[in-house]
């Protein structure tokens, strides 16, 4: 029985650790770098076509950068549509993204379905956005970008949902 807690214990904490650990260009822990982007600016590629990032509508834009195979990010993601008051459609005072980094687009619209999904998820196959806007190579990392201030928010790993809402303030009507 012992055995088996520990097996357990042991897969567990495979799965935590393994955020981050898919990138093959990008090692985990990896060195901090200066990121001098205080604007979002590019177009990302999402399951529907494509979103310019530097077209927010007035509108505060939440980036989830995130690997298909994080327990974090996953985590992060259902906490995200926990909160919404109708989990089934778009919140409609953010912009909120999903970028899945190194990842395929049929990975997108996998994770975009068996999360039950209704905000934009896109894909960063090379990692040069979540570079652009990620201090450290770790995974989650969310930015925050309100339109009359720039970036407010770098956070790596999870980000709890008080945390966000009181930068962002309310998602929806």
């Amino acid at each position: 029985m012992e055995f088996l807690k520990l097996a357990l214990l042991l897969a567990v904490l495979a799965t935590l650790s393994a955020c981050g650990s898919q990138f093959t260009d990008i090692p985990k822990g990896g060195p901090s770098r200066k990121v001098t982007a205080s604007q979002l600016t590019g177009v990302l590629q999402t399951t529907t076509g494509s979103v310019d990032l530097a077209q927010d509508n007035g509108l505060v834009t939440v980036l989830q950068f995130a690997s298909d195979g994080c327990f974090t990010c996953n985590q992060e993601a259902n906490a995200f549509r926990s909160s919404l008051k109708n989990p089934s459609q778009n919140p409609s005072k953010v912009r909120l993204i999903t970028v899945l980094v190194q990842s395929p687009m049929d990975d997108a619209k996998l994770w975009k379905q068996d999360h039950q999904i209704p905000w934009t998820v896109a894909i960063d196959p090379n990692a040069a956005f979540f570079r652009s806007y990620c201090t450290e190579d770790i995974v989650p990392c969310l930015v925050i970008h309100k339109p009359d201030q720039g970036i407010v928010l770098r956070e790596k790993g999870m980000v709890k949902m008080n945390q966000v809402l009181d930068l962002t303030g309310p998602w929806e009507d």
